[in-house]
């Protein structure tokens, strides 16, 4: 059963891991955070355009 347990901590971040996560994905917290706010807000309005139309 080792073998099989996940690797990591779920607790608070360590000094330094954010800067792991941007290495890997290539994004801040900031970036993705407004990224995915401007696509929200783009859902958002196509769909109250589809509300509207219908």
């Amino acid at each position: 059963m080792e073998g099989n347990r996940a690797e990591g901590n779920a607790g608070s971040n360590e000094e330094g891991e954010g800067e792991k996560v941007e290495d890997k994905l290539g994004l801040s917290t900031t970036e993705a955070l407004e990224i995915l706010q401007r696509d929200i807000g783009r859902v958002l309005d196509d769909y109250d355009a589809d509300c509207k139309k219908n």
